[in-house]
């Protein structure tokens, strides 16, 4: 059997993007999502997007964002049994 491996980062990406010019001394509207991201997360996410045979291997935090990082990647289509959580880490 043969297949590929990726090693390395997996981070969560908060983005904010502004609905409005910025208001001096003000509020300014914003929508933010919360993204994968990391190179190597990117690029495992891709290749199982195109029905490669993919194992990603990373370490995440045994926190929020972790659990958020491996619900992704499961519904992304990548397993997470090689994703290992360290408690008392934060997640990237």
């Amino acid at each position: 059997m043969s297949g590929i491996c990726v090693i390395g980062d997996v981070n969560v990406d908060i983005v904010s993007m502004l609905r409005e010019p910025l208001q001096p001394n003000s509020d300014t509207q914003t929508t933010n999502s919360l993204n994968l991201g990391g190179s190597p997360c990117n690029m495992s996410m891709w290749l199982a997007h195109i029905d490669a045979q993919v194992t990603f291997m990373a370490a995440v935090g045994a926190d929020l964002f972790g659990n958020w990082i491996k619900a992704e990647l499961d519904k992304g289509g990548l397993a997470t049994d090689q994703i290992q959580q360290f408690p008392g880490k934060s997640s990237g």
